[in-house]
C-alpha cells in the first residue's frame, strides 16, 4: 500500500461478508446509539466531531474475522499488524460521522459495508492541526469535500489515526450496515 488509503478487495471474503450481515442484522435491536452533538480531542490528539448511528460491539463472527483481516492487511501495508478492536455500524437516514481520527492505538482501519446503501466515506489528504476552533465552521450534516470511497466498490484500508475522515449524512431509504476493524502496529504500546 503506496498511499493513505484503497479498496482493497482481498480484505474480506464474500462469504465473510454474507456471515457477517446476517450477525449484524440479529444484533441490530440492541445495538446503542451514538448522538454527539460537540466537538472534543481525545488523549491530546484524536479530534471527534459531531456524530449520530448505532453501533454494536457483540458478534462471535466478527471477531473471528477480525483476525484474518489483521492478517490481509499486514500484507498490504507490509507493517505487521494486529487486532484492535471491531465493531458493527448502522446508518439510517439523517445520521453520520464527522470529520475525526481514529483513536492512536488504531492507526490503521478497515471499513467494509456489510449490507444497504452507504454514501461515500470522505477521506482528507492531510494531517490536521488539532483544534476545535478550526473545525468550528464544519457542518457535519451537509456534504463536503475530501477524496470519496465509496464502499460498495469493496473494503477500504485506510490509515484512519492519521488523516481526518467522514460519512456525509446517510440519504438512502435503506440503512447502511457496516463492520469497522480497527488495527494496531505490532510492538507499539497503547495510550
Amino acid at each position: 500500500m503506496t498511499g493513505t488509503a484503497l479498496i482493497a478487495p482481498s480484505l474480506v471474503t464474500e462469504q465473510e461478508r454474507r456471515d457477517m450481515l446476517v450477525e449484524a442484522e440479529v444484533h441490530l435491536p440492541t445495538a446503542s446509539r451514538s448522538d454527539r452533538s460537540n466537538w472534543k480531542i481525545v488523549d491530546g490528539r484524536q479530534l471527534l466531531g459531531p456524530a449520530r448511528f448505532s453501533y454494536s460491539l457483540r458478534g462471535d463472527i466478527r471477531q473471528q474475522v477480525q483476525r484474518r483481516v489483521a492478517d490481509r492487511a499486514a500484507k498490504l501495508v507490509d507493517v505487521p499488524v494486529q487486532p484492535i478492536q471491531s465493531n458493527y455500524l448502522y446508518y439510517f437516514r439523517g445520521d453520520y460521522l464527522g470529520l475525526h481520527h481514529d483513536q492512536a492505538r488504531c492507526p490503521l482501519s478497515a471499513i467494509v459495508l456489510l449490507g444497504g446503501d452507504a454514501g461515500p466515506l470522505c477521506v482528507h489528504s492531510e494531517p490536521r492541526a488539532i483544534s476545535i476552533e478550526q473545525f468550528s465552521d464544519f457542518d457535519p450534516t451537509v456534504e463536503h469535500e475530501g477524496s470519496r470511497f465509496m464502499l460498495q466498490q469493496g473494503p477500504l484500508l485506510l490509515w484512519g489515526g492519521l488523516l481526518p475522515h467522514h460519512r456525509d449524512p446517510h440519504t438512502a431509504v435503506r440503512p447502511a450496515i457496516i463492520v469497522t476493524f480497527c488495527l494496531g502496529i505490532e510492538g507499539q504500546s497503547s495510550p
